[in-house]
């Protein structure tokens, strides 16, 4: 019990719900690799899948499960079999996962995956402008410089 997971429980972080799904997932995708089986290496992309559609910043550890499954030692033309099998079940526990909620967005907003992509989908509801903040980028290399300094109290 630390004080950032804590601080989690009852806000909007979606780590403490997702991290569960993502750890078994990858511990799958390793099973597979000491015990190549296709079956493991599809429910872990299940596990990676459902855990993208409910926080999409999990979408990193989901595409890195492809280089482990690229690794698993199997015939060349058996690991492109499970490569593909992975990316379909991931795709598709992704989509079953995420639809529902999505279909509610598009409605609503005219956007799936409101706020995310509205530069695509255009929804009236929200800037399409890029949501870089631009006042946290130096306007030199001094002040890119001096920014550690800036931010640690002790000025320069």
């Amino acid at each position: 019990m630390n004080p950032i997971l804590l601080q989690q429980i009852g806000s909007s972080f979606a780590d403490i719900t997702t991290t569960g799904l993502i750890l078994g997932g990858w511990l799958l995708l390793a099973q597979a690799v000491r015990y190549p089986r296709t079956t493991l290496i599809i429910s872990g992309a299940i596990l990676l899948g459902l855990a993208t559609a409910l926080k999409p910043t999990n979408g990193v550890h989901a595409l890195a499960g492809f280089f482990l499954v690229a690794f698993v030692p199997l015939p060349f033309l058996v690991r492109i079999r499970n490569l593909f099998y992975f990316g379909a079940t991931l795709g598709a526990s992704f989509v079953l996962t995420a639809a529902p909620w999505s279909y509610r967005l598009a409605r609503r907003f005219g956007n799936p995956m409101f706020p995310l992509l509205n530069n695509v989908f255009k929804s009236p509801e929200i800037t399409t402008a890029s949501p870089k903040a631009y006042r946290f980028i130096p306007d030199s290399l001094t002040e890119a410089l001096l920014r550690p300094f800036e931010m640690s109290g002790t000025g320069a």
